[in-house]
């Protein structure tokens, strides 16, 4: 069965009978993760991700190093975070810094003009992190 949708979501079809598949196909879900809950690994592994990936829990993502420099930041590890991922840092700081901004303009009522911190900064900390990780693919970092 074809559904086409339009813009709004919903297309052809109106509320109630999107509403009706919605229901039909509700309880066929509920089945599938019944079936699934507590096999996720064995499902993984057929579907052929690698057993030593599916081994490996609450550590860095092997490529970034997100997760590990997140939670450096957290305990207050600047160097260890920057090791693990020296583009998140930048990203990071801008954050921070358009934070306070926000914070500022809501404080004063008054919008910041001067040191504006726009679109164009974030592309640059972007770069800066797609940068790093092709360092890290490249085997510098």
């Amino acid at each position: 069965m074809s559904i086409k949708v339009g813009i709004n979501g919903f297309g052809r079809i109106g509320r109630q009978t999107f509403k009706a598949i919605q229901q039909k196909y509700a309880g066929r879900i509920d089945a599938v993760k019944q079936r699934a809950h507590g096999r996720w690994s064995e499902i993984l592994a057929s579907a052929g991700v690698d057993e030593q990936i599916l081994k490996h829990r609450n550590g860095p993502c092997p490529l970034c190093g997100g997760t590990h420099a997140c939670a450096a930041l957290a305990q207050g590890d600047l160097m260890v975070a920057w090791q693990a991922n020296p583009g998140l840092m930048p990203l990071f700081v801008i954050a921070a810094a358009r934070a306070a901004q926000l914070a500022w303009e809501a404080w004063t009522g008054r919008r910041v003009t001067r040191w504006r911190i726009g679109p164009a900064l974030w592309k640059a900390g972007g770069l800066f992190l797609i940068g790093s990780w092709a360092l890290r693919l490249a085997g510098v970092l």
